[in-house]
């Protein structure tokens, strides 16, 4: 920046910057800016034009000078003082003596404008350097933390996608840590991958959410992998064999988790018969001919078995006549 005081020691001719921000983001609300120099006797008057040319934030608010006198800024002397004929400024500082902080607000996306005004000059030289940080953001209130939602059945095999919803404002990070012997960490994209290809048996779920604000949430989850669908063997009758009058169907299903409702289906010519592998059934309501007995069992992890086998029914009547 430039800036000097002129012989006539009327006014402190000080220099003017312009610098431009684009925003195009409409999420960013707010913007911090800070500037600092070298010489503790230099101010500078920053002010932040918005899109439409509006003042919507400086360094040096007029306050009640510019309600009631018109004043542009509260480091101004004034129109006429014993320093100057309407050039005289004060420092006026809000950080310290080489350093001031500008916080404004963003209310639209467009080139926003930074004026920066030497009010006061102490260099050494006729210009001093200037140090501008800024920085544009999003500040929401932001007082319920995140929610996680999930229902894991116990059972579940390597189909069943693990979805979780995460409910919350300003989001920030998501992290998912399977099985606690040896932690693997995921974030919200690699997850549901990393599910598909599970061992069977237990596995262990942590999830940690957090918040810009700075909530954390975790939640723990416990569930069984289980792959293996249930065995379904047919004792009686055996695939093919013909029968004939009242004939039991004996099953054997090898599971060690049994969905607890209709676990087990037998579908018999004309007849359903639910969780029930020990049936007595009567041929002779039907006519002579192939048939067939279909068994369907399901566990709770979502395997399925379906076991078919044929049948021959006879129930003809042979008479013999001695003579």
């Amino acid at each position: 920046m430039g800036g000097g005081f002129d012989m006539s020691n009327r006014y402190n001719a000080g220099d003017w910057r312009e610098y431009y921000f684009d925003i195009a983001d409409k999420t960013i609300n707010t913007a911090t800016m800070i500037f600092s120099w070298k010489d503790p006797d230099t101010n500078l008057s920053v002010f932040v034009v918005d899109p439409q040319g509006r003042i919507i934030q400086t360094n040096v608010p007029a306050g009640i000078l510019g309600q009631f006198q018109g004043w542009p800024s509260g480091d101004w002397l004034g129109p006429s003082t014993p320093f100057s004929e309407g050039g005289g400024f004060y420092p006026v500082k809000n950080k310290d003596a080489t350093s001031t902080e500008v916080y404004a607000p963003i209310n639209q996306t467009g080139v926003y404008s930074v004026l920066i005004h030497t009010t006061l000059f102490g260099g050494e030289s006729v210009v001093e350097p200037i140090t501008m940080a800024a920085k544009f953001s999003t500040i929401l209130p932001n007082e319920n933390m995140p929610q996680i939602n999930l229902e894991i059945p116990q059972f579940i095999n390597n189909t069943y996608k693990i979805m979780p919803t995460i409910i919350g404002q300003n989001i920030q990070d998501e992290k998912y840590y399977l099985d606690s012997s040896e932690p693997k960490m995921f974030n919200e994209t690699t997850f549901p991958v990393s599910t598909e290809n599970l061992s069977e048996g237990s596995h262990n779920l942590k999830i940690v959410v957090s918040d810009t604000v700075g909530h954390v949430v975790s939640k723990y989850f416990q569930f069984v992998i289980d792959n293996t669908p249930p065995v379904i063997i047919f004792k009686s009758p055996t695939n093919g064999s013909t029968v004939s009058g009242i004939i039991n169907v004996n099953l054997s299903i090898n599971e060690t988790n049994p969905l607890e409702k209709n676990w087990l289906t037998v579908y018999l010519p004309g007849q359903t018969v639910f969780d029930n592998d020990t049936i007595r059934y009567d041929t002779r309501t039907l006519q002579n001919g192939p048939y067939y007995i279909e068994a369907v069992a399901k566990d709770k992890a979502g395997n399925i078995s379906d076991e078919k086998i044929a049948i021959n029914v006879n129930n003809s009547i042979t008479s013999f006549v001695s003579g």
